[in-house]
């Protein structure tokens, strides 16, 4: 039996997680509910796992993320391709189509050339703030205005003579007034003379 260590890097939501089916009973055989279930503690957006699988043989397989109420299959035709010539490792990401056949990387092996460090990101020279901005000379204040002269008014106007003479009003004698009543005050009767 070859020894093989699946990973795969895919974002995933909480609650969902990936399975490895396939070709093999021990990868479901196809059924996302029998499949090979990946773990993801603290390696997070990758997804890993090793399963014992037959040596010297061509598997299918597929991710499959599994969430609350259904699968989601990766998106790509056709299927990945492992061939098990030893302990090998299968690092995939999750929707990125396969070559013909995945060859693994042998876990004897570097599985890729050493990481160069890069060089040492250069910092930028402090920034230097410029000189302040000189205020411009005080802003004199206006002359003040001078209050208008006192209102005058008018003078009446004449009235015009008229060509045509007036008619004389006639006065009217204010009404006559009526008799006033005395009124006068007698032991025990009171009287009123005109």
């Amino acid at each position: 039996m070859a020894e093989v260590s699946f990973q795969v890097e895919s974002q995933t939501a909480w609650g969902e997680s990936i399975v490895v089916v396939g070709g093999h009973e021990k990868l479901g055989s196809w059924n996302p509910e029998t499949a090979f279930a990946l773990k993801c503690e603290g390696t997070y957006p990758k997804w890993f796992g090793s399963i014992s699988l037959p040596t010297d043989s061509e598997i299918e397989y597929k991710y499959v993320v599994k969430y609350n109420g259904g699968n989601r299959w990766e998106p790509f035709k056709g299927n990945r391709k492992l061939k098990t010539s030893g302990d090998i490792a299968a690092e995939d990401v999750f929707g990125l189509g396969p070559g013909d056949v995945h060859e693994g990387v042998k876990k004897s092996e570097p599985a890729a050339e050493p990481v160069k460090t890069p060089e040492p990101v250069k910092v930028a020279e402090p920034v230097v703030a410029p000189e302040p901005v000189k205020s411009p000379e005080p802003v004199k204040a206006p002359e003040p205005v001078k209050a208008p002269e006192p209102f005058k008014a008018p003078e009446p106007v004449k009235p015009v003579s008229s060509p045509v003479p007036a008619e004389p009003v006639p006065e009217v004698a204010p009404p006559a007034a009526e008799p006033t009543k005395k009124a006068t005050k007698k032991k025990g009767t009171t009287t009123a003379s005109a």
